[in-house]
């Protein structure tokens, strides 16, 4: 059985490729660190210390150079940094420097190679019609290689959108296609491995040469691509192979390009590669202030938005949609009320003489969710895969969200003093796990008498709940739900919202911080489920019922997870599946579930 070809082993023969160029092309000083570690000269770094040694030619980094020198006839010569055809050995005869033609260190560029040559396509005749080539299209396609590639079938690259937004699709789509050998010549049967309806496609940088992987979605082809980008055409004008007056259009990927279909263990490896892709990975789109992200969980798409919002404009979830393909999407909430919870609370000093003990951050002013602003935001930074970002459009593994805001106590509000500090951490994992850390800190001393840890809008997740470690099974959730008292549910570890096709969930880690609900009353519930007006809501509990007093500098913290997912998504005879921040919960129900 021949080794496996894994995505990884692909992308490292990228970048070997990659020191292979700085080695062919590197200047006479250069020196390329391989993949491995290993340090090796460039050419032109050789012929120098050659040189150097007395080996017998001289270097010069141009021709002009070159013949404006004082050497003698007799004399070797090479020129290192010139064009390709002034490149090469020279012999200097009769008072003239002469091209050594059986030696000549042209620059070999390994990557443009076959820059304006058919390969790595191949002209066919497809339905009776053979396409012309263009040049463009022959430059732009450095090299193409299928993996997997499936027996007595032809592979052709049809469509790129390049940018193009129009219709609702990835403007980094593409359309890879598939045709059986034997009718190809005459009635051509297409079948698209890969399609701008996909979701998750890569971000193709337009700075040189790029080596990009596609996956295909229900089979288990990957086409490697290497593009020379500095033959695209504008940006945002699709480029198109796909109708028969299209130069090109009956041209395949040359057979010799095709690795064919992987032996079964390989095979399991791809197959996990394709759930990867299909399942998890995120699609972002972020740009001032305000980001979208989605992914897939079983045969939905989710995407939510975060961005500035509400009465005090602080950065929020606002927006959840879903969708059967990645394209078309439905808003299941949309709403300027909170996820990342407001609080109570009254300074001990100083206060405004007259005051109303309200609800203060958030969404909440003075009046509610209106009247004078209570806090402002102080600071809102992405991570997008480990690099801040202030704008990004692409795929990616992982996000972390910072926020950073100063809040109002109620006995502040007429003074405008901010009395507490509050910073959020979210890390959005690429199945719909979203994992937030809060921590509150005091500006001066005061009390804390509420904060409901995690909230969230559950407009489309709003039929049924299931409180984990409850008497209780699965229940309609009704205009108003208080889920029974912590003294009857102390330790719940989630709750479980969910509709016919979809699911959300809450939890908090009891071990961390004061999410163990010490500062929650015990007649009061660690979960509150309000269906009235247009807004649905759920919510948690960190402090309600007792109190928490801070002193200057002081403070607390707690974490939870947000989860939102297909309902479906769940062993069989499950009442659902769903991810905490350290483990995987199978319920079957409130008090029958596994941890894992």
């Amino acid at each position: 059985m021949s080794d496996p070809i894994t995505l990884k082993a692909l992308q490292d023969a990228s970048v070997d490729a990659k020191s292979l160029e700085e080695v062919v092309n590197g200047n006479d000083t250069k020196t390329v660190a391989t993949r491995k570690g290993e340090t090796y000269p460039s050419i032109a770094k050789v012929i120098r210390i050659i040189s150097e040694m007395g080996i017998g030619f001289t270097p010069f980094e141009t021709k002009s150079l070159m013949t404006a020198s004082s050497k003698t006839d007799g004399t070797y010569a090479v020129v290192t940094n010139d064009t390709a055809a002034n490149n090469g050995v020279y012999l200097k005869k009769s008072g003239s420097w002469t091209q050594v033609p059986w030696n000549n260190f042209a620059q070999l560029d390994a990557l443009k190679i076959n820059s304006g040559k058919v390969y790595p396509f191949k002209s066919m005749t497809r339905d009776g019609i053979t396409s012309a080539g263009f040049n463009s299209t022959l430059s732009l396609f450095v090299d193409c290689t299928i993996f997997n590639a499936q027996p007595d079938c032809y592979y052709a690259v049809r469509y790129y959108r390049n940018g193009a937004t129009s219709l609702g699709k990835s403007p980094n789509g593409w359309i890879i296609a598939r045709y059986p050998i034997a009718a190809y010549e005459t009635a051509s049967v297409e079948t698209q491995i890969i399609s701008t309806d996909d979701a998750t496609m890569p971000v193709l940088s337009r700075k040189g040469i790029q080596t990009i992987f596609l996956q295909a979605t229900n089979s288990p082809e990957i086409i490697k691509l290497t593009l020379d980008t500095a033959y695209l055409d504008t940006f945002g004008t699709p480029m198109l192979w796909n109708t028969s007056n299209k130069d090109t259009w009956s041209w395949i990927v040359d057979p010799s390009r095709y690795v064919k279909e992987l032996d079964t263990a390989l095979k399991a490896q791809v197959q996990t590669l394709q759930d990867k892709v299909a399942s998890g990975a995120l699609s972002v789109s972020l740009s001032s202030s305000t980001m979208q992200f989605s992914y897939k969980s079983g045969n939905s798409f989710y995407r939510l938005t975060f961005t500035p919002n509400g009465h005090n404009s602080l950065p929020n979830f606002k927006k959840v949609e879903v969708s059967t393909n990645g394209t078309a999407w439905t808003v299941l909430s949309d709403s300027d009320t909170d996820w990342l919870p407001p609080l109570r609370a009254e300074v001990d000093t100083n206060g405004d003489a007259s005051y109303t003990l309200v609800t203060t951050g958030g969404n909440h002013g003075s009046e509610r969710f209106g009247g004078e602003l209570t806090a402002r935001n102080t600071y809102l930074s992405y991570e997008i895969d480990g690099v801040k970002r202030d704008s990004y459009t692409g795929n990616c593994n992982n996000i972390v969200v910072t926020v950073v805001n100063e809040v109002m106590a109620a006995n502040t509000i007429n003074s405008k003093r901010y009395a507490v500090r509050e910073s959020f951490k979210i890390d959005i994992k690429q199945n719909g796990l979203m994992v937030v850390n809060c921590d509150r800190r005091a500006l001066e001393p005061l009390t804390m008498s509420r904060d409901r840890g995690l909230q969230s809008v559950m407009n489309g997740f709003s039929d049924t709940y299931l409180a984990l470690d409850s008497v209780s099974p699965r229940i309609p959730i009704t205009s108003s739900t208080l889920i029974e008292p912590k003294s009857a549910l102390p330790k719940s570890k989630a709750i479980v919202l969910q509709s016919t096709n979809h699911q959300m969930s809450l939890s908090i880690d009891a071990s961390y911080g004061v999410g163990d609900a010490r500062y929650v009353g015990q007649s009061d519930s660690l979960y509150v489920l309000s269906k009235s007006g247009a807004t649905f809501k759920a919510y948690t509990a960190i402090i309600d019922g007792l109190t928490l007093h801070l002193n200057t500098g002081e403070g607390y913290q707690w974490r939870g997870a947000y989860h939102i997912k297909s309902a479906l998504e769940k062993p069989s005879n499950a009442d659902s599946q769903l991810d905490t921040i350290n483990h995987r919960i199978i319920a079957y129900d409130a008090d029958d579930y596994m941890t894992v």
